[in-house]
């Protein structure tokens, strides 16, 4: 592991702002859900079948 510091602000070097982003478009935006319990079962299956690939490939879309 390998520290790294970021400048105060700099949201296009946060992968996790991509990530968030990401779920949110795909998943949650403009969708009703019943319960908490819900949207944490579509959360986790977006986790379960995301590939590290994928998640790269996310992680780095400001970068292309």
């Amino acid at each position: 592991m390998r520290l790294l510091f970021m400048p105060p602000y700099s949201p296009e070097l946060n992968p996790e702002k991509y990530i968030h982003n990401y779920l949110r478009g795909k998943l949650l935006d403009n969708r009703n859900f019943k319960s908490i319990k819900q949207i944490g079962y579509v959360v986790g299956r977006f986790a379960d079948t995301m590939t590290c690939d994928g998640v790269r490939s996310v992680a780095t879309m400001a970068l292309i």
